[in-house]
């Protein structure tokens, strides 16, 4: 099972570490991944996904969370 299908079985698709990011990016950079955050959603490509993890970077842009894009 690769890491993909991993996180889309167990944690229906959602990314919750850097590690988690990396191995995805390292199995396929052109990835399309769901990005939301306070001002909307966008598809970009995993390797493109920039999470800040400060806490200082809570701002009305802020990244909630990303997820793997799958169109079913």
């Amino acid at each position: 099972m690769t890491e993909i299908e991993r996180l889309l079985k167990e944690q229906y698709g959602f990314i919750t570490s850097q590690e988690e990011l990396l191995a995805v990016v390292s199995e396929n950079p052109f990835q399309k991944c769901l990005v939301r955050c306070g001002n909307g959603r966008f598809l970009c490509d995993a390797k493109d996904v920039f999470v800040k993890t400060k806490p200082e970077a809570v701002a009305p842009d802020y990244v909630r969370d990303v997820s793997i894009y799958r169109k079913w």
